[in-house]
């Protein structure tokens, strides 16, 4: 396992116009809204924490995500950052650490960060670092689409500790919540050197998300939706 781990999460603006875009075809892709991440030694202690919202001028902002994650354009002027600053950061950051990179669905986030270079007309590469899935862990049965099915976030950290999560779908606390299920699967023997190469040489080199994955990002956007809709408002 590498010395440093980086937890990241990303809010958007919308889902993706087209989920097998390439991520040079920005306009196929959401706005990155919210980005947060974590760095810990491999041992758990934390480094360093950042959360920032990214300033957008005249975007599309779908009403479902922002339903989803609360963010909305006021806040974003009034909190916001651009994004260039804060993406550099990352980039200085994964430069510095040379760190496992962790999310839940990352090859999501790995995409996001992508677009959002390419916006800024940065070059990044992101396909060489390694990276692990902490979703990819909760594979279960083959669900009726003939696909493999995976937990949530709030599903995976409500198996493991027997508690709700706080504050879903704020960037921050999805890193933070990713980062305590890694490290107590670590703790239980359950994520290893060899757990982490396995996953690595089964990713796949293809451009195109797996069918499974992208249902599955379709149906907790609809389900949280839902639930805003008709237990909190």
């Amino acid at each position: 396992m590498n010395d440093y781990i980086l937890f990241i999460d990303i809010e958007t603006s919308d889902i993706p116009k087209r989920w097998n875009a390439p991520t040079a075809k920005v306009d196929k892709w959401p706005f990155i809204l919210q980005i947060a991440w974590i760095v810990c030694e491999k041992s758990g202690k934390v480094i360093s924490t950042h959360d920032y919202y990214i300033r957008h001028k005249d975007i599309p902002m779908g009403e479902m995500a922002s339903l989803l994650h609360g963010i909305t354009l006021e806040l974003l002027e009034h909190k916001g950052e651009e994004r260039r600053i804060v993406l550099n950061k990352l980039a200085s950051d994964i430069e510095l650490y040379k760190p496992l990179i962790v999310g839940h669905f990352i090859e999501f986030d790995k995409r996001m960060l992508e677009v959002g270079f390419s916006r800024e007309e940065l070059k990044r590469n992101f396909d060489h670092l390694p990276k692990f899935c902490t979703m990819l862990v909760t594979r279960r049965s083959k669900d009726i689409f003939g696909g493999n099915s995976y937990m949530r976030l709030d599903e995976f950290y409500q198996s493991l500790f027997s508690k709700s999560m706080e504050n879903q779908h704020n960037a921050l606390y999805d890193a933070s919540a990713t980062k305590d299920c890694f490290f107590e699967l670590v703790r239980r023997g359950e994520i290893t050197d060899q757990t982490i190469q396995k996953q690595k040489r089964n990713q796949s080199p293809k451009r195109e998300l797996p069918m499974g994955l992208v249902i599955l990002f379709a149906v907790v956007i609809a389900s949280a939706v839902f639930f805003v809709l008709y237990f909190i408002r």
